[in-house]
């Protein structure tokens, strides 16, 4: 976890999406990348209006995060970035910090891959030192899947910040989780959808948020 510059729960978070059982670390790269921006929409004064009907277009389910995501994805895989970025009100600069984020945790990702398979290896062998490139003419080299597993990637939030969820009530607001056991149970019976996790100062760039996961 040292060696991912990143507030530990989130260090915690990307390190766990690689478990079997989650196997979602693209779509968490992608997340953590996003949440290190701020302004990731751009709307003028007069077309405020028109942000929640684009917001429909691609919206998850009580989910802001993954509907980001989703967003961010299509924009990779449109054959007119401008163009996508002003029908949909999305802040290039924004978009174009995060993907250089993301490539940069993509790559010490990789080096935690390899050391990982290192260790099946004998010591005696050689280990390959890989040059990165960090510039951004390659950030947009990255083709995402737009079909992912959104409930997997869900609990695997879930997992990774639960020290940031809170739960739905029965009057309608949200109480912070604090019980282990009780979280346990709450992803155990797929109640999920029921959480929101609380988002605070990522990367030292991020506006605190309260985010629906």
């Amino acid at each position: 976890m040292v060696e991912l510059p990143l507030d530990p729960i989130y260090s915690h978070l990307l390190l766990l999406s690689l478990e079997d059982k989650y196997n979602c670390s693209e779509q968490i790269l992608t997340i953590i990348s996003i949440l290190s921006s701020e302004n990731f929409f751009y709307v003028p004064k007069d077309q405020k209006n028109n942000l929640s009907k684009v917001l429909l277009k691609f919206k998850f389910p009580n989910s802001d995060l993954l509907t980001k995501l989703y967003i961010l994805n299509k924009f990779l895989l449109s054959k007119n970035r401008n163009d996508f970025c002003k029908e949909n009100y999305l802040n290039k600069k924004s978009i174009k910090r995060a993907l250089m984020v993301r490539q940069q945790l993509s790559g010490y990702l990789d080096d935690i891959k390899n050391q990982r398979k290192t260790l099946n290896k004998t010591v005696d062998e050689p280990q390959k030192k890989i040059k990165r490139d960090y510039t951004s003419a390659n950030i947009y080299s990255y083709s995402p899947s737009v079909d992912f597993d959104w409930e997997r990637v869900s609990r695997c939030l879930a997992a990774g910040l639960s020290l940031k969820l809170a739960k739905l009530n029965s009057v309608g607001s949200y109480t912070l989780v604090k019980n282990l056991l009780f979280f346990i149970l709450i992803i155990s019976f797929r109640e999920v959808d029921k959480l929101q996790i609380f988002i605070q100062n990522l990367l030292c760039s991020i506006a605190d948020q309260s985010l629906n996961i």
